[in-house]
C-alpha cells in the first residue's frame, strides 16, 4: 500500500527513482558523453534501515558504456562490500546506477559524489544522505502548509491486507494500516478475509458466483450479482445469517438467470457477510463499508507560555468515534503525567500541566483524512514588578520604608544603595513576605541618603529604584528676616506613577509664626480636601496628593513669610503613565518563513523612558496573541521568524516603559508568508530549425503555497562564430524577454520562432508568483540552425570563363551553392550598387539563379555572388558580356587609283559590339546602275583596314561600301563618297637616258632596322638593306658593345641585305642593337631596340 512520505520523513526501504522521460534519439550528446538526467539529490532514512539511491544516465554513446564511481565526500572512494552494494542496469537509451546502504549509521550522513567516466569526458554530481535515529518509522511534521488534505483511495476490488502484513512482523504496521483506513477491528477483518475461500466454495448451482470481497464507503450503492445455471431456480439472500427482505432501501431482483441484491446508500451496519442461497449451495461475499475520512473542523492554535505554565491545545474533529493521533515534531505522544489527552465528543484537548523549555516545538493532530499543527513557544519566566516605590523624603531620625511587589513568590533579589549591596543590620531590616519585597531603615542618618534599588536575579536583572532624602529644617531666630535652612540645598525631581501618592512634610520655625503658602507653577495651590490636601500641624506643614494625575506634573514651591522676612523651597514633581499605542505595524521583506516589521513610536511616551517593545503575532482565525520576543526590543523594527508558508498572520506592537505595559497598536494588515518556487527542472533544448528553437522544461520540484503564477523566459545573442559562442560572454544588461507576456503555469514547452538564423542564443527561465521570481535556470549557447556547414560556391566550368550573350537574349546564371543553415545570397555588379532592375534572383535549395529576360548592352559586366552563413562568407565572380554587331566603319576613302586597281582605306568602327571584330567585307557597284544598284563582293573578309580592288573595268566609275562583322553578325554599311573612275591611259614611249653617276659612294641604309618584341625561347632576325661601293664592312653592336662571333648570333651580309639572327632569345638579350656599315668613303649607322619577354607577359600585353 503506497504511502505519501512527508518532507524529512524517514525512508522505509528504498528511494525509487522518479519517472524519467525517455530522451529522443536525436537528443544524444554529440560527443557521446553520458549525462546524469535524474538525481534525487537528497535521501533520508533511519539508523539501521536499508536505503537505496538510483541515478539515471542518458544521452550517451550506447556502444561505449560509462564507468561509475561512488565517492563519499570528495575523495573517499566506496567499494562493494558488507555495507555497500552497487548495481548497474541498462535499458533502451539509458543506464540506471543503483547504490544500496546496508544498515546505515548516523555517521554515514553527509555529501556523496558520483562520477561518470565516458570515453571523452568526465561528469559528476552530488547527493546528500541524512541518517536519523531510529524512531519507529513515524512521519515528521510537514512544515509548509497549515492544513494538508490526505487523499483517500477508492479500493473496490482489493481489500486483502494479509499480503502486506506478512511482509513486516512489527505490530506497528498493523496499527498504521488500521488508522489510515479507519478500521476499528483489524484482526476481525483479517479473520473474515481468511474465511472467504472456505465460505465461497465452487458448486453446480451457480454459473458465476459473488466476489469474495467488496469494499464501499458510507453512502455508496451496493450491488451484488450472481448468475444461476438454471434460471428457474429461486434464491434467498442473507446478511449475517438473517434473511434479507426487499424494502425501500434493499431490493432483491431476478432477471433471467441473474440474481441481484441492491442496497441504496449503505451504512456502517451494512459491513457484514452477505450470501445468496440456492438450495443447499451458497455463494458469499464479505462486504466492507468504510466510514468517510475523519477531518479536522478546527485545529490547534499557536501557544506561547512561560516555563512552568500550563499549555492547552484544543481541536475539533468531524466524528465522535473518529480516531486521531497527536504528535510532537513527528513523534507520536503517549499519555503521561506531563501529557494529558482528553476527548469529549468531537472535542480533543491536549494539556501540558507544567510546560518546560523542552516542550517547545510543533504539535500535530492527525486523522486519516486531515491534519493540523501549531507551534508551542516556551519562554523563561520574566519577573516583573506589579507595584513599585517612589522617591521618599523623611526627616532625620525617622524611619524610611521602600516596598515593591514582584510577580513571582520565589523570585530572588537584593537591595542596593548607590550601586552597592545593602546588608541587613540592627538599623536596616530586609523582609520578603510572599511577593512583597521590603526594606526598612530606622533612625535615618545623613549617610543613608542616596538611590535605593531592588534587583531580581536572572539572565537579565530586573530592577526598580528610588531616592531617599532626609530633610532637616532649622529656622534661626535672628534680628534679620527668618530663613529656612535645609540639610541638602539642591532641589530634586520626584517621580511618581499615575494613581500614586505624593506626600511632603516640612517643619517650620520662626518668630513670629510665619505664614505658609504652597505654589504650583507660580500660582497658589488650591486644595479640594480629598485628592489634594494641605495640613498644618503646629510647627509642621504637609502636602499630600492622592491618585496623582498627569496634570499634577509641575514645579511645587513652599514659601514661608513673616514680618522678619521669608524663605522658600522648590520641588519638581513628575507624574508618569503607561505609554500610548505605537503606530500601525508595516510588513516588508516577506518570504516563506520570516518578515520585517516596522512601526513608529507612540505619540504619548508617558513622560518616562521606554524600556522597549513587545512584538506579538497571531493567525488570522485565532484569538490568542503569541509573544515573539522574550526580551524587549529597543528598535522600531523587528524580524519575525518561524512563520509557516501558507498561513495568514497579523502582528501588533506594545510599548513598555518604567510605568508598565501600554496599549497594543492596531494590528497590521493580514499577510501570508509565501516564497518563490524552486528553480525549474529539466530545462532543455527540443526541436531545432533554422528559424526557431523549441525549449522544454518541467515544473519546479517545490511549488509552495503561492503556486506558479507563470514562467518568464529571457534570451540574449552571444558574440562569436556560429556554434562557437561561450556562455561566459553573457552580459546581465543584455537579457530581453523572449515573449511579451508571462507563459501560463500549465505551459511546459514553447517554440520561439522568427529568430535570426545562425545566431548563438542563450536562454534562461524562472517562475513568477506573488512572492517574486525563482532562481534562473540557463540553457545554451544554442545556435539557431538545424545543422552547420561552411558556405561554398561551386562554379560550373561554363561560368568560369567569359559568358557571351547576344543582345536581346536572356541571361541565365545558375550557381550551385552549399551551406547550412540556409545561407544569405547576395548578387552585386562590380562598380554598381545594385544589380539591374530587370534582373530576377531566385534562391532554391542548393542553388541561386540570376535571370534577365531581355539583355541589354548595359547588362555587361562582372557579377559578384556572395554566400553568407553566419559570420562566414564566400564570393565568386562571373564575367558576362552582352554582344552586338559592330557599328559602321569610319571614313571609307578611295586612297589611290592605279590603272584598273583601286586602293581603299578606312578606320575601325567606334563600337565593336563588345566582341572582337573578325573582319570587313568590301563590295562595289557601278555608277550607271544607280543608287539602287546591286552590290558585288570584292573581298568577303579583310582583316586590315585597307585593301586593293583590282581588275576593274576601264571606263566605269565605281563606288565601294565596307561593313565590319564579328561573331554576332555584319554591321551597318559605310559607302565611299566619291567614285573611282577607271580611265584608259595613252602609252607614250620615253627613251631612258641613264644619269651619270659617280662610281664610288659612301654606305647608305635604304631600309630601317625594325624594332622587335620577342618571346623567350624563340629565334628572331634583325635585317636591313644597305648600299655602298665599294661594299661596306658590317659590324654589329649590342648596347655599344661588339657582338662576339659565336653560334648564338648569326651574321649575314649578302647582296646589300644585312641580317642578324638571334638563336633562342633570352630576357638578357633585351637591349639596343646597332649596325655600322663602313667603307673608305664613309660610315652609316642604324639602331633598333629589341625587347625579350616571358610568354605570360606577352599574353598579358
Amino acid at each position: 500500500m503506497s504511502e505519501e512520505i512527508a518532507v524529512e520523513a524517514p525512508v522505509e526501504s528504498e528511494v525509487p527513482p522518479a519517472e524519467v522521460e525517455s530522451a529522443p534519439a536525436d537528443d544524444r550528446d554529440p560527443s557521446g558523453t553520458w549525462r546524469i538526467i535524474e538525481n534525487p539529490k537528497k535521501i533520508q532514512t533511519s539508523e539501521g534501515e536499508d536505503v537505496s539511491i538510483t541515478i539515471v544516465l542518458g544521452k550517451g554513446e550506447i556502444l561505449n558504456k560509462p564507468r561509475v564511481v561512488w565517492i563519499k565526500g570528495k575523495w573517499n572512494e566506496i567499494t562493494k562490500g558488507d555495507r555497500y552494494n552497487m548495481e548497474t542496469s541498462q535499458s533502451i537509451g539509458k543506464i540506471e546506477a543503483k547504490m544500496t546502504f546496508k544498515a546505515p549509521k548516523m555517521s554515514d550522513s553527509g555529501l556523496y559524489t558520483i562520477r561518470i567516466f565516458s570515453r571523452t569526458e568526465k561528469v559528476e554530481d552530488t547527493f546528500n544522505l541524512q541518517v536519523g535515529p531510529f524512531d519507529g518509522n513515524q512521519k515528521k511534521i510537514v512544515i509548509g502548509k497549515a492544513r494538508k488534505s490526505v487523499q483517500i483511495e477508492q479500493e473496490n476490488m482489493d481489500v486483502d491486507f494479509r499480503a502486506r502484513l506478512k511482509k513486516s512482523a512489527a505490530p506497528r504496521d498493523h496499527e498504521k494500516i488500521s488508522f489510515k483506513y479507519g478500521i476499528s477491528d483489524l484482526r476481525g477483518m483479517l479473520r473474515r478475509l481468511a474465511d472467504t475461500k472456505k465460505n465461497n466454495k465452487k458448486g453446480n448451482m451457480f454459473a458465476m458466483r459473488l466476489n469474495d470481497t467488496a469494499a464501499y464507503q458510507v453512502g455508496d450503492k451496493i450491488v451484488l450479482e450472481c448468475t444461476l445455471v438454471n434460471e428457474t431456480h429461486s434464491v434467498r439472500w442473507f446478511q449475517n445469517g438473517r434473511e434479507i427482505t426487499s424494502n425501500k432501501r434493499v431490493q432483491c431482483s431476478a432477471k433471467g438467470a441473474v440474481r441481484t441484491c441492491t442496497i441504496d446508500s449503505c451504512a456502517i451496519t451494512d459491513d457484514s457477510s452477505i450470501y445468496c442461497l440456492c438450495g443447499d449451495e451458497r455463494t458469499q461475499c464479505e462486504v466492507f463499508v468504510r466510514a468517510p475520512p475523519v477531518t479536522i473542523v478546527s485545529g490547534f492554535e499557536d501557544l506561547a507560555v512561560t516555563d512552568g505554565e500550563e499549555a492547552v491545545f484544543h481541536a475539533t474533529i468531524s466524528a465522535e468515534n473518529g480516531r486521531y493521533k497527536i504528535l510532537k515534531d513527528g513523534i507520536e505522544l503517549q499519555r503521561t503525567e506531563l501529557v494529558r489527552m482528553k476527548k469529549q465528543g468531537c472535542e480533543v484537548t491536549l494539556t501540558l500541566p507544567a510546560a518546560n523549555l523542552d516542550d517547545a516545538g510543533f504539535y500535530q493532530i492527525q486523522t486519516n483524512g486531515d491534519e493540523s499543527f501549531a507551534e508551542l513557544l516556551v519562554e523563561k519566566k520574566i519577573v516583573e514588578f506589579k507595584s513599585g516605590f517612589t522617591d521618599c523624603k523623611v526627616n532625620f531620625n525617622e524611619s524610611a520604608e521602600f516596598k515593591c511587589e514582584v510577580s513571582e513568590r520565589d523570585a530572588v533579589g537584593k537591595w542596593f544603595k548607590d550601586g552597592k549591596e545593602v546588608e541587613a543590620s540592627d538599623r536596616i531590616e530586609i523582609r520578603d513576605i510572599g511577593c512583597i519585597r521590603k526594606i526598612i531603615i530606622n533612625n535615618v542618618q545623613p549617610e543613608d541618603q542616596g538611590e535605593y534599588e531592588y534587583r531580581v536575579d536572572g539572565k537579565k536583572p530586573v530592577k526598580m529604584s528610588a531616592c531617599l532624602e532626609a530633610v532637616e529644617v532649622v529656622i534661626e531666630k535672628k534680628k534679620e528676616a527668618p530663613k529656612l535652612f535645609l540639610s541638602q540645598s539642591a532641589s530634586k525631581e520626584i517621580t511618581v506613577k499615575v494613581g500614586g501618592v505624593v506626600s511632603f512634610d516640612f517643619g517650620i520655625t520662626g518668630d513670629p509664626k510665619p505664614k505658609v503658602e504652597w505654589l504650583f507653577n507660580g500660582d497658589p495651590l488650591s486644595e479640594d480636601g480629598k485628592r489634594m490636601q494641605i495640613v498644618e500641624d503646629g510647627d509642621k506643614t504637609s502636602l499630600k496628593i492622592n491618585s496623582a494625575k498627569r496634570s499634577d506634573t509641575g514645579l511645587y514651591c513652599i514659601r514661608v513669610t513673616s514680618e522678619a522676612g521669608e524663605d522658600n523651597h522648590e520641588m519638581l514633581i513628575k507624574v508618569i503613565d503607561l505609554p500610548g499605542p505605537p503606530g500601525k505595524p508595516v510588513i516588508s521583506d516577506l518570504n516563506d518563513e520570516s518578515c520585517r516589521v516596522d512601526w513608529t513610536p507612540p505619540l504619548d511616551d508617558g513622560d518616562c523612558a521606554s524600556r522597549g517593545y513587545i512584538v506579538e503575532r497571531k493567525k488570522i482565525k485565532a484569538q490568542r496573541w503569541i509573544r515573539l520576543n522574550g526580551e524587549f526590543t529597543n528598535y522600531h523594527n523587528y524580524l519575525v521568524r518561524r512563520l509557516v508558508d501558507g498561513n495568514t498572520y497579523q502582528v501588533r506592537i506594545t510599548a513598555v516603559n518604567e510605568c508598565g505595559t501600554g496599549l497594543p497598536s492596531e494590528p497590521s494588515d493580514a499577510f501570508t508568508p509565501i516564497a518563490p518556487t524552486s528553480e525549474v527542472t529539466s530545462f532543455r533544448l527540443g526541436r531545432l530549425t533554422d528559424t526557431s528553437i523549441e525549449l522544454n522544461w518541467r515544473q519546479p520540484a517545490d511549488v509552495g503555497a503561492a503556486g506558479v503564477g507563470g514562467y518568464l523566459i529571457q534570451q540574449q545573442i552571444l558574440p562569436g562564430q556560429m556554434g562557437k559562442a561561450n556562455a561566459e560572454d553573457a552580459r546581465e544588461d543584455a537579457w530581453v524577454d523572449a515573449k511579451d507576456k508571462l507563459l501560463s503555469a500549465q505551459t511546459i514547452t514553447i517554440n520561439l520562432d522568427a529568430l535570426d538564423t545562425g545566431k548563438n542564443y542563450y536562454f534562461r527561465i524562472c517562475t513568477v508568483n506573488a512572492a517574486g521570481k525563482s532562481k534562473w535556470v540557463h540553457v545554451g549557447p544554442i545556435c539557431c540552425a538545424e545543422s552547420i556547414e561552411d558556405p561554398q560556391i561551386v562554379l560550373p566550368r561554363a561560368l568560369k570563363k567569359r559568358v557571351t550573350v547576344p543582345v536581346g537574349q536572356k541571361i541565365h546564371l545558375n550557381v550551385p551553392i552549399q551551406g547550412k543553415p540556409k545561407p544569405a545570397i547576395i548578387w552585386n555588379k562590380i562598380n554598381m550598387v545594385e544589380i539591374p532592375s530587370l534582373a530576377t534572383v531566385r534562391n532554391a535549395d542548393g542553388s541561386s539563379i540570376l535571370h534577365i529576360r531581355e539583355s541589354e548592352r548595359s547588362d555587361s559586366g562582372i557579377y559578384l555572388v556572395t554566400v553568407k552563413v553566419g559570420d562566414n562568407e564566400v564570393s565568386a565572380r562571373i564575367d558576362v558580356a552582352v554582344v552586338d554587331v559592330p557599328s559602321k566603319v569610319i571614313k571609307p576613302t578611295i586612297k589611290e587609283i592605279i590603272g584598273t586597281a583601286v586602293c581603299l582605306e578606312w578606320k575601325a568602327p567606334k563600337d565593336d559590339g563588345n566582341t572582337e571584330i573578325i573582319g570587313y567585307t568590301v563590295e562595289k557597284r557601278t555608277k550607271r546602275h544607280g543608287a539602287d544598284g546591286d552590290w558585288y563582293i570584292c573581298h568577303d573578309k579583310v582583316r586590315h583596314k585597307q585593301c586593293q580592288v583590282q581588275d576593274l573595268i576601264v571606263g566605269n566609275e565605281y563606288q565601294f561600301r565596307i561593313r565590319a562583322f564579328n561573331e554576332v553578325g555584319i554591321g551597318p554599311e559605310a559607302i565611299t563618297k566619291n567614285f573611282a573612275n577607271i580611265t584608259k591611259e595613252a602609252l607614250t614611249f620615253n627613251r631612258f637616258l641613264p644619269e651619270h653617276k659617280e662610281r664610288f659612294y659612301a654606305p647608305e641604309f635604304t631600309t630601317i632596322l625594325n624594332k622587335r618584341n620577342l618571346v623567350v625561347g624563340f629565334n628572331a632576325m634583325l635585317h636591313c638593306a644597305v648600299k655602298a661601293l665599294p661594299p661596306a664592312k658590317i659590324t654589329w653592336f649590342k648596347n655599344k658593345m661588339p657582338l662576339p662571333d659565336v653560334g648564338k648570333y648569326i651574321q649575314k651580309d649578302e647582296i646589300g641585305v644585312v641580317q642578324l639572327e638571334l638563336m633562342r632569345a633570352k630576357t638578357s638579350d633585351t637591349g639596343t642593337y646597332t649596325v655600322v656599315a663602313e667603307n673608305c668613303h664613309g660610315k652609316a649607322t642604324l639602331e633598333s631596340y629589341v625587347i625579350v619577354r616571358e610568354p605570360s607577359e606577352r599574353l598579358h600585353e
